[in-house]
């Protein structure tokens, strides 16, 4: 079987993880508004992944050993113990590998990040519980109550 196909589908894997990569890089980055921008960009690059995995699948079933096919695709075993038309195989798959460890170090980081603007903004709604009776000012001025309505001892 000739291996360009799983060659090609590999490349465009391969391209597919380097945006995944720089979407995960922008999304350590960015500002909290931005960032489900680049987590829907992921969730649209994962789909394509996905789909690409499939159709290598596909070409792993018509190769004439396809279990040593997956291997080789996966990374999985000793790589002086494939044939050198695998071996080109081998090394492109590994070159998607290096993305996928890039992203994997910097997920751990972006959870974290995300974790502490989590429990800055648990801190910000805390202070600010005052809140309550300026949203109940406003719902009485809505309903027609006079201005200066009292909150507590207080005229607003």
């Amino acid at each position: 079987m000739d291996h360009r196909a799983v060659l090609e589908c590999l490349q465009q894997k391969k391209d597919l993880f380097a945006q995944y990569e720089d979407c995960t890089s922008k999304l350590s980055l960015c500002e909290i508004e931005a960032m489900n921008h680049y987590i829907t960009q992921r969730g649209i690059l994962a789909k394509q992944i996905d789909k690409l995995d499939r159709e290598i699948d596909g070409y792993c079933d018509l190769a004439s050993d396809p279990d040593l096919m997956r291997d080789a695709v996966a990374n999985h075993g000793n790589y002086g113990d494939f044939p050198r038309d695998l071996q080109i195989v081998y090394d492109k798959a590994s070159e998607i590998f290096t993305h996928i460890n890039h992203i994997y170090n910097m997920d751990a980081q972006i959870k974290k990040r995300m974790e502490t603007e989590r429990d800055e903004l648990m801190k910000k709604v805390k202070a600010g519980q005052g809140t309550a009776k300026v949203y109940n000012y406003v719902k009485n001025l809505s309903q027609g109550t006079q201005n200066g309505v009292y909150l507590g001892n207080q005229k607003i």
